[in-house]
């Protein structure tokens, strides 16, 4: 080596040797504190996001606050053990463009920040964590229904189209699509093997029930068959206690028609059989302000 030869490197080695043996116990402690910190918020995932961006930054920060308290003030070894997972999750999370998985690292890394700055040092603690917990709730409530209500929306509403579709109802007579039109109509379209679509049914039967007093508005179930025995028998007996109206593709790929690839599906045509609105999602809490299906009927009726 050009001017880094051997006695140099022994020089280093050294001083390397006597860090860790005067901080060997912070280094152990700061290893087992971040597989800690890491095997915990990985394992929030298994629940559920909205879950995983509320409790990341506040797993953070308790870290943070042991970090302080029993290990080390220094800010920078507590960086180093937060950054595993952070930098892994991030990476990971722009690699396969997980746009759901965003808010939870985007929150953690700002939080873990701020709260790594301001912690004993200009504000007090209990004012700083107070504040830091308001701001998640608020965005966990107000902002993150909403961010997922905007991913689950398809723009391309031009390629949903009812005309040649055929449709039958519960007794298997066809249905006259020229007795839809003139109407707003939204289909919630699933099938039997759709947790997710029969979870949200007291939902759809909600909203069903509050514009069960308007003529002008169709809220309707489209089972799309699944080839197995008694299929359609199932999907009556698991829609039969709510009251919308139920419908079903005639043929097991009639849905290739309308351009559906997966359920649920939410579709929206106004009165003239365009389709105005599509979501992967059925919203209709108050707190989703963008893709909210109850929103969107109301603003179709009045154009």
């Amino acid at each position: 080596m050009d001017g880094f030869g051997y006695p140099h490197v022994m020089v280093v080695i050294v001083i390397l040797v006597k860090m860790i043996n005067r901080y060997k116990n912070n280094i152990l402690y700061s290893i087992l504190i971040s597989i800690l910190h890491f095997s915990m918020c990985i394992l929030l995932g298994a629940v559920n996001w909205y879950f995983q961006f509320m409790l990341v930054p506040v797993i953070s920060i308790v870290t943070i606050i042991i970090c302080f308290e029993f290990i080390t003030r220094n800010r920078k070894l507590i960086c180093a053990i937060l950054l595993p997972f952070y930098l892994i999750y991030t990476i990971s999370s722009i690699y396969v463009k997980s746009f759901p998985t965003y808010p939870i690292w985007i929150t953690g890394i700002i939080v873990s920040c701020f709260f790594l700055y301001f912690y004993k040092n200009k504000t007090k603690p209990s004012i700083l964590l107070g504040f830091i917990l308001c701001a998640i709730i608020f965005a966990r409530y107000l902002l993150m229904p909403s961010y997922f209500s905007f991913l689950s929306i398809d723009e391309n509403v031009q390629k949903y189209k009812l005309e040649n579709i055929s449709l039958v109802d519960e007794n298997g007579n066809d249905i006259d699509m020229k007795l839809l039109r003139g109407k707003i109509l939204l289909l919630d379209i699933w099938n039997t093997g759709c947790g997710i679509c029969i979870k949200k049914f007291p939902q759809l039967d909600k909203l069903n029930k509050k514009f069960a007093s308007d003529s002008s508005i169709n809220i309707i179930s489209l089972n799309m068959p699944i080839i197995r025995p008694n299929d359609k028998n199932l999907a009556i007996k698991i829609t039969d206690r709510f009251g919308f109206k139920k419908i079903y593709f005639k043929t097991p790929f009639e849905h290739n028609k309308l351009s559906i690839k997966a359920v649920p599906m939410i579709l929206i045509f106004n009165r003239d059989f365009k389709c105005v609105f599509a979501s992967g999602d059925l919203n209709i809490e108050p707190n989703v302000f963008i893709g909210n299906a109850e929103n969107m009927i109301i603003k179709t009726k009045k154009l």
